[in-house]
Formats: structure tokens, sequence, C-alpha cells
């Protein structure tokens, strides 16, 4: 890729590896999708908040006993972080509120999430 190019990972790959690293020295945008299954007495986990301007979901925290925290446990590689932002949810982008209800409404999450790298 050329060089100031955003890097995306390609669907699948667990481990970014030295194309990440390149990101995060050029300060570009980097995505990935979690993909989780909700059960019973499990929560996502995540404190999110609507952004109107930006569109989507900035992560606030994540709980370390949620999905979201289970999936960081079990995906040292692909860590869900406060300051991510959601930019989808099983294929919602927008508005806010579809997201939410996408969240709230499936039992297999699909979340696309964003990271601007600094």
């Amino acid at each position: 890729e050329p060089p100031g190019q955003p890097v995306e990972d390609a669907p699948g790959r667990a481990d970014p590896g030295q194309d990440e690293f390149e990101a995060r020295a050029e300060g570009v945008v980097t995505e990935f999708t979690v993909s989780v299954e909700k059960g019973p007495g499990v929560t996502v986990g995540l404190q999110t908040q609507a952004s109107k301007s930006r569109g989507g979901l900035r992560i606030r925290s994540v709980r370390p006993d949620g999905l979201i925290g289970r999936w960081n446990e079990e995906h040292p590689d692909a860590l869900v972080q406060k300051d991510d932002w959601i930019v989808a949810a099983n294929g919602v982008s927008s508005p806010s509120s579809a997201m939410y209800s996408a969240i709230a409404e499936a039992s297999v999450l699909e979340l696309r999430i964003q990271r601007s790298m600094k």
C-alpha cells in the first residue's frame, strides 16, 4: 500500500501485524470487526455515546464482565478500547438510534470498530 493510505484489516484476520504498526506511525484510521453472541444474563458491556456530528457510537467504557470484555480477553490483538467508535452494528451505520436497536435486538452482534491512530 502507498504510504499515507488507510490500512484496513482483512475480514477474519486476527493479527494485523506490520500493517497496523505502520498505520500507527502514520496516524491513520484502522477498522476491525468484532463478532459476539449474546446469551441469557450477559450484557454487551459497553457504555457508549452517540455522535450526531461524526456519526457512530463512541465507546466511553468497556466492562470486563460483558461480552466485549470477554472478546478482549480472547482477542488481545484486537482489543475494543475506550474512545474507539462503533461505525456499524450488524450492517446498520446510521442513524445512531437504528444502531442501538440493532445491538439490542440481535442475538449475534457484528460490530465494525474504528480507531484513530495517533
